[in-house]
């Protein structure tokens, strides 16, 4: 017996080197053991059934850490969506963070798809609201509860602050300190000077031109009956996309500095006379737009969307000359209703995310 339990020992020094598990080696020496029958003894049995509960036991708790991991962050994500939604303060906590990672994210995703211009065109696909059709979307009721604290619009400068103190809440508000709108003389001739020496980029880009003269074809048409007509000519709107012509003006007027997040790829230009012709602001490619009054005065109406008008109120604003006016549109409507000025006010609207 001494040597049998010897030459075990020496069976299980033979296991452990070729790194088997426990289990295995005492497997494999009760089956050596086995009578002719195949029958094991039974205290053999007995350690055989001890050495397998460890794997077991092993992967039971992994099961239950994994378990207790995802429950943690499952319990975790519905906290943080019901106090989001129900606590505002949290809310814009979370939109300014998540403000601040639109731009990079934007611009990173920007140069990873840059090369694919080479063999593929998706400039259509930027441009489109809506990539992939989904009949079951609903869009979320409008959040009210920002433009019922508006009772004005003011005016500041020195905005060192804007994302917290005005972009988060959504409401209007005039910034009358911007360069270079403040500190340059602009003037319709300078504007219509800049044009005619960059013609031929800006008459590329523009993608939309609406006036009440049918007569008006190119922007350079609306110049010389500007200059024949003065105040008593229509107004005009046009649009200017993606390319050499954006890039122009974005040189000549260029956004605002309170503005640090991804700039839309189109620009509207709009020249206001003395008419009473009711002009709408376009909607920009973003909620989030800024609005400058390069030359004149323009008169607005500002009115929330038709979901806010009870509970919302309305306003009456003069954008004076050099004067830029943030306007979140997806909460607010506005409205051109005049120029009090002697001279044709010139106003370019730009969204940014």
């Amino acid at each position: 017996m001494d040597f049998l339990r010897e030459e075990v020992e020496n069976l299980k020094k033979v296991g452990h080197n070729w790194e088997m598990e426990k289990y295995q080696i005492e497997e494999a020496i009760m089956k050596a053991i086995a009578d002719k029958n195949g029958n094991i003894p039974a205290s053999a049995s007995d350690e055989q059934t001890q050495a397998r509960p460890a794997k077991r036991g092993c992967c039971q708790r992994c099961l239950t850490v994994g378990g207790v991991i995802t429950l943690f962050f499952l319990f975790a994500g519905v906290g943080v969506t019901v106090l989001y939604n129900n606590y505002s303060p949290f809310e814009v906590y979370i939109n300014r963070v998540v403000g601040d990672l639109t731009y990079p994210v934007l611009r990173t995703w920007r140069h990873i798809v840059l090369p694919l211009h080479r063999f593929v065109d998706v400039q259509s696909y930027s441009m489109a609201e809506c990539l992939i059709n989904n009949p079951w979307f609903i869009a979320d009721e409008p959040d009210c509860g920002s433009c019922e604290e508006a009772i004005n619009v003011p005016r500041v400068k020195n905005v060192t602050n804007f994302a917290d103190e005005y972009l988060a809440w959504g409401n209007p508000v005039i910034v009358t300190d911007v360069q270079p709108y403040m500190t340059k003389d602009f003037t319709m001739d300078r504007f219509s000077m800049y044009y005619m020496d960059h013609k031929d980029k800006l008459d590329a880009d523009i993608c939309e031109v609406s006036s009440e003269d049918e007569t008006v074809d190119t922007i350079e048409d609306y110049f010389k009956l500007l200059e024949k007509l003065g105040l008593e000519a229509p107004n005009i709107r046009w649009k200017v996309c993606y390319g050499e012509g954006l890039r122009a003006l974005r040189k000549f007027l260029p956004r605002p500095y309170f503005v640090h997040t991804e700039g839309a790829l189109e620009k509207y230009l709009i020249i206001i006379n003395s008419n009473e012709e009711v002009l709408p602001l376009p909607t920009g490619q973003y909620g989030n737009s800024w609005v400058a009054q390069v030359t004149g005065s323009s008169d607005m109406e500002l009115t929330p969307i038709q979901e806010c008008n009870t509970t919302c109120a309305s306003f009456n604003v003069t954008l004076n000359k050099g004067e830029v006016m943030y306007l979140n549109q997806d909460i607010w409507y506005a409205d051109i209703v005049g120029n009090q000025g002697d001279e044709p006010g010139v106003v370019l609207l730009s969204s940014f995310a």
